[in-house]
């Protein structure tokens, strides 16, 4: 989603800042939203994750962020609950956007 935003408002981002904390996802507030993300999922420090983000994008943003960081979530662990793997032309097309190996993935035969 975030790619085909970004592609559709003509704006450049990095989607490698969403694996490499290292690496500016070139988004306003991006690493704040990396960040707060990221302490939504490894239980991290939430409150100034949170703080943080409600500072560089506001807080009804920041809710958004957490709304779909929650969903996202949620969706992930049914899928591996069920054991739906990641096709591998699936892990293929996104791997290298975010800098990271395709075995990275567990891979099923799936559609593409």
């Amino acid at each position: 989603m975030l790619r085909a935003s970004a592609r559709i408002s003509d704006r450049q981002v990095d989607l490698r800042g969403a694996a490499h904390l290292s690496i500016d996802p070139l988004l306003d507030g991006g690493r704040e939203i990396v960040d707060f993300t990221t302490a939504l999922v490894t239980r991290g420090d939430l409150a100034a994750s949170r703080d943080a983000a409600v500072g560089a994008i506001g807080a009804e943003a920041t809710a958004r962020v957490a709304a779909v960081a929650g969903n996202f979530e949620m969706m992930n662990r049914i899928l591996d609950a069920v054991g739906v793997p990641v096709p591998r032309s699936r892990a293929e097309s996104i791997a290298g956007e975010l800098g990271i190996d395709v075995d990275h993935f567990g891979h099923g035969p799936g559609p593409g």
